[in-house]
């Protein structure tokens, strides 16, 4: 049962290792995927990987920077208008604030 089908994900960290491992599934699934890591190594891999069985974009996107977020955030939202505009997103969702405090306690 596909239970994310036709939704939009957004996964950071997923041009490599854990961050690749958690795009996949979902995108197997058919949940769109907007790949992100603040590198583009292996970017091209993920998203080839993903478009065997579904649909990928990457853009760069480094979470610890407030412009960077709001551009992958942006690109969410013009590929949503592209695509007709038909997905509900999952993910967890953190205000800057809480996340600024979550990156402090975690120690990243």
């Amino acid at each position: 049962m596909a239970l994310v089908k036709g939704l939009a994900a957004i996964v950071t960290g997923a041009a490599t290792g854990i961050g690749r491992a958690t795009a996949l599934p979902p995108a197997a699934e058919g949940a769109q995927i907007i790949v992100s890591d603040s590198e583009s190594k292996g970017d091209l891999e993920t998203v080839s990987l993903i478009k065997k069985n579904g649909e990928a974009i990457f853009v760069a996107a480094d979470v610890s920077k407030h412009t960077d977020v709001s551009a992958l955030m942006q690109a969410e939202i013009d590929n949503m208008l592209k695509t007709g505009g038909h997905h509900r997103q999952f993910g967890v969702y953190c205000r800057t604030d809480r996340f600024s405090r979550f990156v402090a306690v975690c120690g990243y």
